[in-house]
């Protein structure tokens, strides 16, 4: 009975450690179409992204590095983002990147 508490045990604490392991490789893929930029201020509804003045669209959606979701007007950070403007020339989606996404961006701008 131990022996197979034991085993169980450790099946468990397997499956979590590679379960952690696979969220953290997880990479984001943008949608085609989105820009590349630094963003540097934020005074909502406005955003100052590669030194232009942007205004945020309604029920536009900001993604930290982490892909958590933060409040336009609780914005904080600043660093580089992918951005997504809609139709009307607003910005509807901002991703914030890590240091290999933004390489990657960069890259890609480049081209």
């Amino acid at each position: 009975m131990m022996k197979k508490l034991t085993a169980n045990l450790l099946l468990s604490g397997a499956l979590i450690v590679l379960a952690c392991h696979a969220q953290a490789q997880l990479v984001r893929i943008f949608p085609p179409g989105t820009l590349y930029g630094k963003l540097t201020a934020m005074d909502y509804p406005e955003v100052t992204i590669s030194k232009t003045t942007l205004r945020l669209a309604a029920g536009s959606q900001i993604r930290t590095k982490e892909n958590m979701i933060v409040m336009p007007a609780l914005l904080t950070d600043s660093g580089p983002v992918r951005y997504q403007m809609d139709a009307t020339g607003f910005v509807n989606r901002i991703w914030f990147l890590s240091p290999e996404e933004a390489e990657q961006a960069k890259a890609e701008s480049k081209k």
